[in-house]
Protein backbone atom coordinates (compact mmCIF):
# COMPACT_ATOMS: atom_id res chain seq x y z
CA UNK A 1 0.00 0.00 0.00
CA UNK A 2 1.55 3.36 -1.02
CA UNK A 3 2.56 5.72 1.72
CA UNK A 4 0.27 8.73 2.12
CA UNK A 5 3.30 10.75 3.19
CA UNK A 6 5.18 9.75 0.04
CA UNK A 7 2.20 10.66 -2.17
CA UNK A 8 1.90 14.04 -0.51
CA UNK A 9 5.60 14.74 -0.97
CA UNK A 10 5.38 13.75 -4.65
CA UNK A 11 2.45 16.08 -5.24
CA UNK A 12 4.25 18.92 -3.51
CA UNK A 13 7.38 18.27 -5.56
CA UNK A 14 5.42 18.32 -8.83
CA UNK A 15 3.71 21.56 -7.81
CA UNK A 16 7.06 23.13 -6.95
CA UNK A 17 8.60 22.07 -10.27
CA UNK A 18 5.55 23.38 -12.15
CA UNK A 19 5.89 26.77 -10.45
CA UNK A 20 9.58 26.91 -11.34
CA UNK A 21 8.84 26.07 -14.99
CA UNK A 22 6.00 28.60 -15.12
CA UNK A 23 8.26 31.35 -13.81
CA UNK A 24 10.76 30.56 -16.57
CA UNK A 25 8.41 30.21 -19.53
CA UNK A 26 6.07 33.02 -18.52
CA UNK A 27 8.88 35.50 -18.04
CA UNK A 28 9.44 38.53 -20.33
CA UNK A 29 12.69 36.90 -21.44
CA UNK A 30 10.80 33.83 -22.68
CA UNK A 31 8.36 35.95 -24.64
CA UNK A 32 11.26 37.96 -26.06
CA UNK A 33 12.82 34.72 -27.32
CA UNK A 34 9.57 33.80 -29.06
CA UNK A 35 9.34 37.25 -30.67
CA UNK A 36 12.96 37.01 -31.83
CA UNK A 37 12.31 33.59 -33.35
CA UNK A 38 9.34 34.98 -35.29
CA UNK A 39 11.36 37.92 -36.58
CA UNK A 40 14.12 35.62 -37.80
CA UNK A 41 11.67 33.41 -39.69
CA UNK A 42 10.08 36.48 -41.32
CA UNK A 43 13.50 37.81 -42.34
CA UNK A 44 14.29 34.44 -43.91
CA UNK A 45 11.09 34.66 -45.97
CA UNK A 46 11.98 38.17 -47.10
CA UNK A 47 15.46 37.02 -48.15
CA UNK A 48 13.89 34.20 -50.16
CA UNK A 49 11.78 36.68 -52.11
CA UNK A 50 8.49 36.45 -50.26
CA UNK A 51 6.82 39.68 -49.17
CA UNK A 52 6.48 39.56 -45.37
CA UNK A 53 3.12 41.31 -44.95
CA UNK A 54 1.20 39.45 -42.30
CA UNK A 55 -1.44 39.49 -39.58
CA UNK A 56 -0.63 37.97 -36.19
CA UNK A 57 -3.10 36.00 -34.09
CA UNK A 58 -2.59 34.81 -30.51
CA UNK A 59 -5.10 32.15 -29.47
CA UNK A 60 -7.38 33.17 -32.33
CA UNK A 61 -7.34 36.89 -31.54
CA UNK A 62 -5.58 39.29 -33.92
CA UNK A 63 -2.91 41.18 -31.98
CA UNK A 64 0.69 42.30 -32.06
CA UNK A 65 1.03 41.72 -28.33
CA UNK A 66 2.77 38.47 -27.32
CA UNK A 67 2.36 39.11 -23.58
CA UNK A 68 -0.86 37.08 -23.50
CA UNK A 69 0.88 33.81 -24.37
CA UNK A 70 0.47 31.28 -21.58
CA UNK A 71 2.84 28.61 -22.98
CA UNK A 72 0.21 26.10 -21.94
CA UNK A 73 -1.41 25.36 -25.25
CA UNK A 74 -1.35 28.92 -26.62
CA UNK A 75 -1.00 29.26 -30.36
CA UNK A 76 0.64 31.96 -32.46
CA UNK A 77 -0.55 32.10 -36.07
CA UNK A 78 0.89 34.39 -38.74
CA UNK A 79 -1.35 34.85 -41.76
CA UNK A 80 0.81 36.13 -44.60
CA UNK A 81 -0.94 38.36 -47.12
CA UNK A 82 1.10 37.39 -50.14
CA UNK A 83 -1.47 38.69 -52.61
CA UNK A 84 -1.22 42.26 -51.30
CA UNK A 85 2.57 42.37 -51.49
CA UNK A 86 2.74 40.60 -54.85
CA UNK A 87 0.18 42.95 -56.43
CA UNK A 88 2.12 46.05 -55.37
CA UNK A 89 5.44 44.61 -56.56
CA UNK A 90 3.96 43.58 -59.91
CA UNK A 91 2.47 47.04 -60.44
CA UNK A 92 5.85 48.67 -59.78
CA UNK A 93 7.64 46.19 -62.04
CA UNK A 94 5.26 46.74 -64.98
CA UNK A 95 5.80 50.50 -64.73
CA UNK A 96 9.56 50.04 -64.51
CA UNK A 97 9.94 47.86 -67.62
CA UNK A 98 7.43 49.74 -69.81
CA UNK A 99 8.72 51.60 -72.86
CA UNK A 100 9.68 55.13 -71.80
CA UNK A 101 9.54 54.53 -68.01
CA UNK A 102 7.90 57.47 -66.30
CA UNK A 103 5.96 58.40 -69.44
CA UNK A 104 2.18 58.32 -69.91
CA UNK A 105 2.01 54.66 -70.94
CA UNK A 106 4.08 53.40 -68.00
CA UNK A 107 2.00 55.48 -65.57
CA UNK A 108 -1.27 54.12 -66.99
CA UNK A 109 -0.78 50.72 -65.31
CA UNK A 110 -3.12 50.25 -62.38
CA UNK A 111 -4.60 47.59 -60.12
CA UNK A 112 -8.27 46.68 -59.96
CA UNK A 113 -9.53 44.92 -56.82
CA UNK A 114 -12.91 43.21 -56.90
CA UNK A 115 -13.80 45.08 -60.08
CA UNK A 116 -12.92 48.56 -58.77
CA UNK A 117 -9.76 50.58 -59.61
CA UNK A 118 -7.44 50.41 -56.62
CA UNK A 119 -6.12 53.95 -56.35
CA UNK A 120 -5.56 54.33 -52.60
CA UNK A 121 -2.42 52.29 -52.02
CA UNK A 122 -2.62 52.92 -48.27
CA UNK A 123 -5.49 50.43 -48.19
CA UNK A 124 -5.01 46.69 -47.77
CA UNK A 125 -5.80 44.11 -50.48
CA UNK A 126 -7.59 41.10 -48.89
CA UNK A 127 -6.01 37.71 -49.52
CA UNK A 128 -9.19 36.40 -51.20
CA UNK A 129 -9.73 39.42 -53.48
CA UNK A 130 -10.04 39.37 -57.27
CA UNK A 131 -7.00 41.36 -58.44
CA UNK A 132 -6.08 42.50 -61.95
CA UNK A 133 -3.22 44.58 -63.33
CA UNK A 134 -4.04 46.40 -66.56
CA UNK A 135 -3.28 49.57 -68.53
CA UNK A 136 -5.89 52.13 -69.61
CA UNK A 137 -3.89 53.58 -72.55
CA UNK A 138 -5.98 53.19 -75.75
CA UNK A 139 -2.98 51.74 -77.59
CA UNK A 140 -2.00 49.27 -74.82
CA UNK A 141 -3.26 46.21 -76.69
CA UNK A 142 -1.90 47.33 -80.06
CA UNK A 143 1.52 47.99 -78.54
CA UNK A 144 1.72 44.51 -77.04
CA UNK A 145 0.48 42.84 -80.22
CA UNK A 146 3.19 44.63 -82.18
CA UNK A 147 5.75 42.91 -80.00
CA UNK A 148 4.45 39.41 -80.68
CA UNK A 149 5.03 37.01 -83.58
CA UNK A 150 2.76 34.26 -82.31
CA UNK A 151 0.72 33.09 -79.36
CA UNK A 152 3.09 30.56 -77.85
CA UNK A 153 3.26 32.43 -74.55
CA UNK A 154 7.07 32.35 -74.66
CA UNK A 155 9.07 35.55 -74.84
CA UNK A 156 11.47 33.85 -77.24
CA UNK A 157 8.56 33.72 -79.71
CA UNK A 158 8.17 37.51 -79.77
CA UNK A 159 9.73 39.87 -82.30
CA UNK A 160 10.00 42.73 -79.79
CA UNK A 161 9.60 41.27 -76.29
CA UNK A 162 10.31 44.65 -74.69
CA UNK A 163 6.84 45.76 -75.82
CA UNK A 164 5.01 42.81 -74.27
CA UNK A 165 4.95 44.14 -70.72
CA UNK A 166 2.28 41.77 -69.38
CA UNK A 167 4.14 38.65 -70.49
CA UNK A 168 7.46 39.90 -69.13
CA UNK A 169 5.75 40.79 -65.86
CA UNK A 170 4.01 37.40 -65.69
CA UNK A 171 7.29 35.55 -66.24
CA UNK A 172 9.06 37.63 -63.57
CA UNK A 173 6.25 37.26 -61.03
CA UNK A 174 5.94 33.50 -61.57
CA UNK A 175 9.39 32.91 -60.05
CA UNK A 176 9.26 35.80 -57.60
CA UNK A 177 5.92 34.88 -56.01
CA UNK A 178 5.43 31.09 -56.17
CA UNK A 179 2.46 31.27 -53.78
CA UNK A 180 0.49 33.49 -56.20
CA UNK A 181 -1.03 32.34 -59.51
CA UNK A 182 -0.25 34.90 -62.25
CA UNK A 183 -2.12 34.66 -65.57
CA UNK A 184 -2.00 36.84 -68.69
CA UNK A 185 -5.26 37.66 -70.49
CA UNK A 186 -7.36 40.44 -72.05
CA UNK A 187 -10.13 42.12 -70.06
CA UNK A 188 -12.77 44.81 -70.25
CA UNK A 189 -11.45 47.85 -68.42
CA UNK A 190 -12.89 48.04 -64.88
CA UNK A 191 -14.40 51.19 -63.44
CA UNK A 192 -16.93 52.24 -66.09
CA UNK A 193 -16.69 54.75 -68.94
CA UNK A 194 -14.83 58.03 -68.66
CA UNK A 195 -11.52 59.67 -69.47
CA UNK A 196 -8.04 59.33 -67.96
CA UNK A 197 -5.03 61.44 -68.94
CA UNK A 198 -7.21 62.73 -71.78
CA UNK A 199 -7.81 59.22 -73.17
CA UNK A 200 -11.24 57.73 -73.73
CA UNK A 201 -11.71 54.80 -71.35
CA UNK A 202 -12.66 52.30 -72.55
CA UNK A 203 -11.53 53.09 -76.07
CA UNK A 204 -14.24 52.45 -78.70
CA UNK A 205 -13.12 50.97 -82.01
CA UNK A 206 -13.66 53.36 -84.90
CA UNK A 207 -13.12 50.98 -87.83
CA UNK A 208 -13.16 47.29 -88.70
CA UNK A 209 -15.66 44.51 -88.12
CA UNK A 210 -15.92 45.38 -84.41
CA UNK A 211 -16.49 49.08 -84.96
CA UNK A 212 -18.39 50.67 -82.06
CA UNK A 213 -17.25 48.03 -79.55
CA UNK A 214 -14.90 48.73 -76.61
CA UNK A 215 -11.48 47.15 -76.86
CA UNK A 216 -10.16 44.54 -74.46
CA UNK A 217 -7.00 45.51 -72.60
CA UNK A 218 -3.90 43.40 -71.83
CA UNK A 219 -3.98 42.36 -68.19
CA UNK A 220 -2.63 40.05 -65.51
CA UNK A 221 -4.89 38.22 -63.07
CA UNK A 222 -3.56 37.45 -59.59
CA UNK A 223 -4.94 34.83 -57.23
CA UNK A 224 -3.45 33.34 -54.08
CA UNK A 225 -2.90 29.59 -54.15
Amino acid sequence: MPSLVGASLGANLRATVRKMIDRQVQSPAARARVAKHLRLRIEEMAAAGEVPLFRQFVDGVETGDLSKITFRGSSIVLKFDRLDGAARAILAYAKEISPNPGGPYSQAWFLAVNGVPFTDLSQHIPHDASVYLTNFAPFARRLEEQGRTGRSGRLSGYARPELVVTERTRAWAKTRFPSVVVERLYVAIPGGAGTARGWQVPYILKTGPHRGEPILYPAIRLTER
